[in-house]
C-alpha cells in the first residue's frame, strides 16, 4: 500500500455540492486578493465595490 492510499482511507469524503464549490472558489479569490495586496501594498477593488479613484459624473 502506498502512503497516499493510507491517507485517503482515514479521511471523510469531500463535499462537492455547488454551494461547497462556490465557497472554496470565494476563499481562493480572497487568497488571490491577499497576495496582490502583499505584492503591491494596495487594496484590490472588486467590480461590485465603487472605486475610490473614480470621480463622480458631473452634470452641467
Amino acid at each position: 500500500m502506498s502512503p497516499e492510499e493510507g491517507r485517503r482511507q482515514g479521511t471523510a469524503p469531500v463535499d462537492m455540492s455547488p454551494d461547497a464549490i462556490m465557497q472554496r472558489l470565494q476563499l481562493v479569490g480572497q487568497l488571490n486578493d491577499l497576495c496582490r495586496f502583499l505584492q503591491t501594498g494596495q487594496r484590490p477593488v472588486r467590480q461590485s465595490e465603487p472605486s475610490s479613484r473614480q470621480q463622480p459624473d458631473v452634470v452641467a
